[in-house]
């Protein structure tokens, strides 16, 4: 059980997928005035889906100046095991998250610490996004939608 979070192309095709990104489903939630319900599908244009990656190139921005090494960071599996629970960001870091991308919490949501995991999923929220623009350079529409 948890928040499982999926963006498909115009076919239905599951183009990404999140598992207890709150921070990421907050966003799009945000988006659909009066918020979106469990497992309801959002119309999400291209435009918005690269508003989200400047969003989380920007956070990811800011914290290369807090970690010796993004590649450590983002790759180094025991690095990450070592520091899950004790690496926190410079209260200035926290604010920011907090404004552009804030977390959220909820039955089984996952954890809403801005630490090691929500800066995992901002970096994987990028890369996915990334991706799915690469792949879909015509698409002009996807749609989103979260199970919970």
């Amino acid at each position: 059980m948890g928040l499982d979070m999926y963006l498909e192309d115009s076919k239905g095709n599951e183009v990404a997928y999140w598992r207890k990104a709150n921070a990421v489903h907050r966003w799009f939630d945000n988006q659909k005035k009066g918020g979106l319900e469990d497992c309801e599908k959002m119309e999400v244009s291209k435009e918005m889906l690269n508003g989200l990656k400047q969003i989380c190139d920007g956070i990811i921005e800011r914290l290369k100046k807090e970690v010796p090494s993004l590649e450590t960071f983002f790759n180094d599996t025991e690095w990450i095991n070592k520091n899950w629970d004790t690496w926190c960001p410079s209260l200035e870091l926290t604010k920011h998250c907090a404004e552009v991308l804030p977390t959220q919490s909820g039955f089984f949501f996952g954890s809403t610490e801005y630490g090691v995991g929500y800066f995992l999923n901002v970096k994987e929220t990028s890369d996915q996004i990334g991706k799915v623009l690469t792949e879909h350079p015509n698409a002009e529409k996807f749609k989103y939608h979260a199970w919970w």
